[in-house]
């Protein structure tokens, strides 16, 4: 790709989102888990890796987040509302033992990467890569680092968590049913414009994963007052799963690993083994809290919320579960990682 004409500024977002849709196309005829998300993921970074140098508008993947954040609160209808209280210890449980694996692989990071602690912290915590980056950058931290330790992170899990899934046969036949089964047109533009303009308010009020979070919680307060009318069409989920993923796939380059090759070993195996950790806790929390293992495995994977949730809907396997875990952790951990880091800095320079 080196010796070929740079493609026009212009033309690069059209031409990711040309080749996300083929491999996406490409995935599905495969048969492959969650095509249209793992499918333009992939490809789309591999081509980086060749040199294409691809990018997409920010606006395109707060676009797939909404109708995916839409498409999740769904399934919070009021039986499943009423369940989620009593799933709140061990939502506080997983959520303790994630920032003991955040922090254990911090220290790792630091002592064998050769780098500060402070890049090392916010490298390795389990909060959304954009939010992790952006306080990594108020606190000094090496911003770059920070994220493409992130970005690794949430590839791998993306990844290896539906394909080992289904290599080990593991699915459920979960009760939890979206609030209706049919599509509804004027339904379907309440949903629309109700979850977009709560994705706009959260954007504009600068919380974590807005135009996830924000439209997850404006569908679901359309369930809970009854007026949750219409299913999300699955073209359009699986459009928003093609945006996500290129975008996803757009932050690797050619100099990616190349730029700190120890560093990026360091934490792609420190990724491993927290995915690792994560899987064993939900194991023995599950085998405690009497639900099943796989479930809590996506709820308290170090992946991202929308992928974790897509790849629970497409397994029946507890998408409201998985989203409270997520979510929870999302927002804690976004919220006071200034706090831990101040916390955890005597412990990290030892």
């Amino acid at each position: 790709m080196s010796g070929a004409l740079p493609l026009p500024e212009r033309a690069k977002p059209i031409a990711a989102l040309t080749l996300a849709a083929l491999a996406g196309w490409l995935f599905s005829l495969l048969n492959s888990p969650l095509p249209w998300l793992i499918g333009p993921m992939l490809v789309v970074a591999a081509a980086q890796m060749l040199g294409a140098d691809l990018h997409v508008p920010r606006g395109l993947r707060f676009g797939g987040q909404w109708i995916v954040g839409g498409a999740i609160g769904l399934y919070f209808t009021p039986p499943v509302l009423a369940m989620l209280p009593g799933l709140l210890p061990w939502i506080i449980l997983g959520l303790a033992a994630s920032i003991l694996l955040s922090m254990l692989a911090a220290k790792v990071l630091a002592h064998y990467a050769g780098i500060d602690p402070v890049t090392a912290l916010y490298a390795s915590f389990l909060g959304g890569a954009a939010e992790m980056a952006n306080l990594a950058e108020r606190s000094g931290a090496l911003v770059d680092r920070v994220a493409a330790a992130q970005s690794v992170r949430i590839i791998l899990v993306v990844v290896l968590i539906p394909f080992a899934f289904r290599w080990a046969d593991l699915h459920g036949a979960d009760s939890y049913a979206t609030a209706s089964l049919v599509f509804d047109a004027p339904g379907f533009v309440l949903l629309m414009g109700a979850t977009f303009a709560a994705g706009l308010a959260c954007h504009l009020l600068r919380l974590p994963n807005a135009w996830l979070v924000g439209p997850v919680f404006a569908s679901i307060a359309l369930n809970a007052a009854g007026h949750a009318s219409s299913i999300m069409p699955v073209a359009l989920v699986d459009v928003a799963q093609v945006l996500i993923g290129c975008s996803l796939g757009t932050k690797f380059s050619r100099e990616f690993f190349h730029a700190a090759p120890r560093f990026m070993l360091v934490s792609t195996l420190c990724s491993a083994a927290v995915l690792l950790g994560s899987s064993l806790g939900a194991v023995i929390l599950g085998w405690l809290a009497g639900l099943p293992a796989p479930t809590l495995i996506l709820g308290m994977a170090p992946g991202g919320i929308a992928e974790m949730s897509l790849t629970a809907g497409l397994l029946q396997l507890g998408v409201p579960v998985v989203v409270a875990f997520q979510l929870t952790r999302l927002l804690v951990v976004v919220s006071s990682a200034s706090l831990m880091h101040r916390a955890a800095m005597r412990w990290l320079l030892r």
